[in-house]
């Protein structure tokens, strides 16, 4: 066997062929895989996180529309009770001046 230095892709270290070197190249390629699913574990959380805050988003904007048509609606019914008030009032003048 030959007894030339390699580089480790995980982290450039050099190691020479050995079988040493061969569980050192395991343990950094597992140690690789864990950092990738723990990197991966968190982006899914992060996602489903700003998920579920885009929902909560978008209901408070359809309960905040919705009070503000029902609000809207009620000062329209006042504005019109109130116009019909206002119509009855004159009406009741115009009665009582035409007499």
């Amino acid at each position: 066997m030959m007894n030339s230095r390699r580089i480790c892709p995980a982290d450039g270290s050099q190691y020479k062929v050995s079988a040493v070197g061969l569980v050192f190249m395991e343990s950094a390629a597992g140690l690789a895989m864990e950092t990738s699913k723990v990197e991966s574990a968190v982006r899914n959380q992060a996602k489903a996180k700003l998920n579920q805050l885009e929902h909560i988003a978008i209901q408070e904007a359809k309960k905040s529309r919705k009070m503000e048509l029902e609000r809207r609606r009620s000062a329209g019914s006042y504005c019109q009770s109130a116009v019909g008030y206002q119509q009855m009032k004159r009406s009741e003048r115009d009665e009582a001046t035409s007499c």
